[in-house]
């Protein structure tokens, strides 16, 4: 029998590497998502999953639930990077989980929806997007057009030297007009508005993309963010 011993023991007792990134999946935002489209209202389209780029870098990426996290998923699993696309819903133990997180030295990225509604959909407003984020709703609605994004001067906590090895590039955007609230802008939307938000709380990292990301095969914009935001954390 060689399942107590050599090669068959290491085996039944290994255990997969899910590495220490995830992307953030929220069955409660989706619902939420689902209402507000039912009842007229705007829905944001693309939402960005940047698993494949960072996969494409050589950098694990998985998936983790809000079921998850609320059982203590993030520390249970030694997580440095998290990122929220389209994360509306949040309760107040996956809020906590973050900011113990954020607080810990981990590093999260969001769009300008994240946490402005509870578990069950109620608006609660912009609270945790100021106090992660440095960010709030701007006003005005979902825009899903093309804009040029142009970086501003290098931030010592946020470099971003991929980003900016290609200039100006063009995205969409997807999200609501977001404004500063104690965060600083990365990167500027040449209509107007902040398109990337950086805040540090404490050791930790917050960086607010109000664009969607495109296909990591097809475009080198997902390709640049994936690896600037992997040497923001320290994962790759």
């Amino acid at each position: 029998d060689i399942r107590g011993q050599g090669m068959g023991k290491l085996l039944l007792n290994s255990r997969r590497d899910e590495g220490v990134s995830a992307v953030y999946v929220s069955e409660r935002s989706q619902l939420t998502w689902n209402a507000v489209k039912g009842l007229g209202g705007p829905v944001p389209e693309g939402r960005s999953d940047p698993s494949g780029a960072f996969l494409d870098r050589g950098v694990e990426c998985r998936y983790i639930s809000e079921y998850q996290v609320e059982r203590g998923g993030i520390a249970e699993r030694g997580l440095k990077l998290l990122f929220l696309p389209g994360v509306v819903s949040l309760s107040e133990k996956e809020r906590q989980a973050l900011r113990d997180f954020v607080r810990g030295g981990g590093t999260l990225v969001a769009d300008g929806h994240a946490g402005l509604r509870n578990e069950h959909g109620t608006w609660l407003g912009d609270a945790f997007l100021q106090e992660l984020f440095g960010a709030a709703p701007g006003g005005g609605n979902v825009r899903p057009a093309e804009s040029n994004v142009v970086l501003a001067a290098e931030a010592s906590d946020f470099p971003l030297p991929a980003l900016r090895r290609l200039g100006g590039f063009a995205v969409n955007r997807t999200g609501p007009d977001v404004a500063l609230a104690g965060g600083t802008a990365l990167g500027q939307f040449t209509g107007g508005g902040p398109a990337i938000i950086a805040k540090k709380n404490g050791t930790g990292k917050c960086l607010l993309v109000n664009f969607a990301l495109p296909p990591a095969a097809t475009n080198g914009i997902s390709a640049a963010l994936a690896s600037d935001l992997a040497a923001l954390a320290g994962v790759g």
